[in-house]
């Protein structure tokens, strides 16, 4: 089966300072209580560049961006954005 989204949680150390790690781990557990568990991918990737606004998410397809990302958004990430379709306007990188 393919993944039909792509979660890309930066592993710089800015990011990681920012709390990028449980961010990455409540990934996992906010896509096993969702059920789209095996329908995501979700990969710590190196740095966005952004160090200043992490923790950084990217959602593929579409290319979104998300910024301040702390381990609380995630659950409303994962609902609205990946369950719903909708992105989450208030983490949006502008």
């Amino acid at each position: 089966m393919a993944f039909t989204h792509y979660i890309l949680i930066c592993g710089g150390a800015a990011c990681d300072s920012n709390k990028g790690d449980l961010v990455y781990k409540s990934f996992f557990h906010e896509a096993e209580a969702a059920n789209v568990k095996e329908r995501v991918q979700i990969v710590k990737t190196g740095c966005f560049g952004f160090c200043e606004r992490g923790t950084v998410v990217k959602i593929l397809p579409g290319e979104t961006l998300y910024v301040g990302v702390k381990p609380d958004d995630v659950a409303e990430i994962v609902a609205e954005h990946i369950v719903a379709g909708r992105p989450v306007a208030r983490l949006l990188y502008d």
